[in-house]
């Protein structure tokens, strides 16, 4: 995915039954996995307005957040995040960059997400 587009900065691939990890970008673009986090992440695409004061991915908060049929994404400062959730796992990158690249980021990790369903 980083090869591919090179405004995600980190990715992971966590369970959607309970957010453990099972994978993820590692070296200089280590994703900084919290088992917290993503159980407050899981817990988000169930009930949206926990949403309300915004979303932490990565000891970041994120507080443009949105949710809309499964696909979570957040903005901040320049950079942002996507989340897909399938029936299986949830595909999360963190992406630097304007809108465009904000689309490019999506449509690719939706597109994984669909391959891991």
């Amino acid at each position: 995915m980083l090869v591919s587009n090179p405004a995600i900065l980190r990715a992971c691939v966590v369970s959607a039954a309970d957010g453990t990890l099972v994978v993820r970008t590692e070296g200089q673009n280590l994703y900084l996995y919290d088992k917290h986090e993503m159980a407050l992440l899981l817990n988000n695409f169930y009930y949206p307005p926990s949403m309300s004061n915004g979303v932490n991915l990565e000891l970041i908060l994120y507080r443009m957040v949105r949710l809309e049929n499964n696909v979570m994404c957040g903005y901040k400062n320049g950079s942002g995040f996507f989340a897909v959730k399938n029936n299986k796992v949830i595909v999360i990158a963190v992406y630097e960059g304007n809108g465009f690249e904000g689309n490019r980021v999506h449509a690719m990790v939706d597109h994984l997400a669909r391959l891991l369903e």
